[in-house]
């Protein structure tokens, strides 16, 4: 999994081939959603503790920072972020779909 996060900006891509450790994009975008490069907080720091890899937590970390530095509007963030700037990109700000889980991992990343 770790390949996922070989993209310029540290932003994981979304698709990661499993057989040959390739990570890229979708065909239609460079972007990864919000929900998606969230969650990997909560998720890879527990990896990292089942593993002793601690790599895992690192790299997860990292993507924190990058999200915590980007701007957003009245502490809400666009759904969609650049694996190639790491900028958050378009204007669709959700609690849906692709913006739900990021607000639900700050919350349980505060109390892993």
């Amino acid at each position: 999994l770790l390949p996922a996060f070989g993209s310029k900006s540290g932003i994981p891509f979304s698709d990661v081939n499993l057989k040959t450790h390739e990570a890229k994009s979708p065909k239609w975008t460079d972007d990864s959603s919000l929900a998606e490069v969230s969650t990997l907080a909560l998720e890879f720091n527990y990896l990292a503790n089942l593993t002793g890899n601690w790599d895992f937590a690192q790299k997860a970390q990292e993507v924190t920072k990058i999200l915590d530095k980007e701007r957003k509007t009245d502490g809400l963030a666009p759904i969609y972020i650049s694996t190639t700037t790491g900028k958050f990109h378009g204007r669709m700000i959700t609690l849906g779909a692709r913006g739900d889980s990021y607000y639900e991992y700050l919350l349980k990343v505060w109390v892993q």
